[in-house]
């Protein structure tokens, strides 16, 4: 089986995807903040990793040896106090996260955005899609939506380069 690094496993998101990894047999590395948890993880068979996806060494320590990546960890607020942290850890993070599974050769990493970071149709009636322009000058001041906005970006540089990533947008 294959080795598994999952960033975020301490939310609901990164918790199921980590006890569903252990359960397939893969060994898995988790990457959380200091003082979280969750209960899911109680009981897991699973390298417990203490850090920020903002800092490179944390990440570094946590992606060492896995073969893929879920990069699950993120920050959501519409709160004008959580601008800085929302674009360090949506996007900043995120870049790190690409680099690092660059240079580490990582087979695949796959990114977790959000639909907020697509482009809105204008005919209102259409389901959104990757297609429909982002509107900069509306959307850039909602921090998520931006945030978010920025990461498909940055993923899609790095696919240019070669990096094997998929972005996933749940709603």
């Amino acid at each position: 089986m294959a080795k598994v690094l999952v960033t975020g496993a301490a939310g609901h998101i990164g918790s199921n995807l980590t006890l569903d990894l252990v359960t397939q047999g893969h060994e898995v590395n988790i990457l959380i903040k200091p003082n979280t948890w969750h209960p899911y993880l109680d009981d897991l068979n699973i390298n417990v990793f203490y850090g920020d996806i903002r800092d490179k060494n944390s990440i570094k320590l946590a992606m060492k040896g896995c073969d893929y990546v879920y990069q699950v960890a993120g920050t959501i607020s519409y709160n004008l106090i959580d601008y800085s942290k929302m674009f360090t850890t949506n996007f900043i993070g995120v870049r790190n996260m690409l680099a690092i599974a660059k240079e580490l050769k990582i087979k695949k990493i796959v990114v977790t955005a959000s639909t907020s970071g697509i482009g809105i149709p204008e005919d209102k009636n259409k389901p959104l899609n990757e297609d429909a322009p982002f509107d900069m000058k509306k959307y850039r001041k909602v921090m998520y939506m931006y945030s978010k906005y920025l990461c498909l970006q940055e993923c899609k540089r790095f696919a240019e380069t070669g990096l094997n990533v998929s972005m996933i947008s749940p709603t």
